[in-house]
């Protein structure tokens, strides 16, 4: 009997731990939004990247500045604005055969 009420109070506490993780979460990522930075998570939602590949760009010098902030990586948002701007592709205007543009 003692078992099973110990192994609901270790369930209990577990979740109880996940609700404080998960709230401390959001609360990182709050203060980090307010200080003009985003997540790695963030990051790569708006890349559309894979953890990985993010992981690899840092590895290379690649991809935009970032922070580490504990275990934490934080992007701030002016060098993802700076990063963003340089992989611009300048469309080309094409003329057409007969001489006006496309």
């Amino acid at each position: 009997m003692q078992t099973q009420t110990k192994k609901r109070h270790d369930s209990a506490l577990d979740a109880d731990l996940k609700d404080a993780s998960n709230e401390f979460e959001q609360d990182a990522r709050q203060v980090l939004n307010d200080l003009g930075y985003i997540t790695q998570d963030q990051f790569v939602a708006l890349a559309g990247v894979l953890p990985s590949t993010a992981a690899a760009w840092r590895k290379r010098g690649e991809g935009p500045s970032y922070a580490l902030v504990g275990n934490r990586y934080a992007y701030p948002v002016a060098a993802i604005k700076t990063w963003l701007d340089s992989q611009l592709r300048e469309r080309e205007v094409k003329e057409s055969a007969v001489g006006g543009l496309l």
